[in-house]
């Protein structure tokens, strides 16, 4: 037991002095709790090396850490506390730092990662629309937007937003309409009802199947009119005209007039032989 004052057979000039002495054996026999000096996230932790020999209260992990001049160290188990992990930018998955999750980094955490990378390069998802849809997307977690390959089925004429990374799908549409690609920013990609290929994102454009800057639809047209050169006249200079022949040499010309007529009497005639056909039947 301390005593309350250092008696009375103390010298009264030593008095002051062992009296703050007794003071502070009784503080250290009954200890107050040490208060932090800072409170703060992990993510927002100081440089340890700038804060040595100091404590702080990390309020998402509700524990007192002190820095020991390299690392911050956990005060109920004695583990160095890493940065909260990161995700990567494209796919999302986990990248864990130094010292983080200790004893769960290869299961569940690694496993995780693996079946994640798993889906992106052969995962399918199937996304029924009905009306304009945005993917899924998740930080270190399953989501439509990872998967390699996309199944549209559902309402046609929507718009499909994309997550704004670098990303290659394959697309199928099994709507009833168009199916629009988009960022929400740049081109976007457009595939008809049945149509299948490979879309990219770099991130800002959403771009599908293409040769020479062209769609693979508008190529193929392309090249199948080209290739009848000398057969098909060519399109220069012939907007608004029909295509017509006089049974050997096709050419782009406007109708004349007995080719008017001629339409004219072939029509009246299917008229009245439809005519015929009615008062036949009944």
């Amino acid at each position: 037991m301390i005593p309350a004052d250092p008696g009375p057979g103390a010298p009264p000039a030593l008095r002051p002095l062992l009296a703050a002495m007794l003071d502070a054996l009784r503080a250290l026999e009954a200890p107050i709790a040490p208060m932090p000096a800072a409170a703060c996230l992990r993510a927002d932790l100081p440089p340890a090396a700038a804060w040595p020999w100091r404590m702080i209260l990390v309020r998402d992990l509700g524990v007192l850490a002190h820095s020991d001049g390299v690392r911050w160290i956990r005060h109920d188990t004695g583990e160095e506390i890493g940065m909260p992990s990161a995700a990567t930018p494209s796919l999302r998955l986990e990248m864990q730092a130094a010292g983080e999750n200790l004893n769960t980094w290869g299961a569940p955490k690694l496993n995780t990662v693996i079946a994640l990378i798993d889906f992106a390069i052969a995962g399918w998802t199937a996304v029924n629309l009905t009306g304009n849809a945005v993917l899924t997307s998740a930080n270190f977690a399953p989501d439509q937007a990872r998967a390699a390959m996309l199944k549209f089925t559902g309402q046609g004429g929507c718009t499909v937003t994309l997550p704004s990374v670098s990303k290659r799908y394959d697309v199928v549409n099994a709507t009833a309409g168009t199916l629009t690609l988009t960022t929400g920013a740049g081109q976007a990609a457009v595939l008809g009802p049945g149509d299948a290929g490979p879309v990219t994102c770099d991130g800002v454009n959403v771009l599908g199947a293409q040769i020479a800057g062209r769609s693979l639809k508008a190529y193929v047209d392309a090249q199948a009119w080209a290739g009848q050169a000398g057969t098909l006249p060519g399109q220069e200079g012939a907007a608004g005209l029909p295509l017509v022949t006089d049974g050997q040499t096709p050419r782009w010309a406007p109708l004349s007039a007995a080719a008017i007529s001629d339409f004219d009497r072939r029509a009246a005639d299917a008229a009245l032989g439809l005519s015929v056909a009615l008062a036949l039947a009944l």
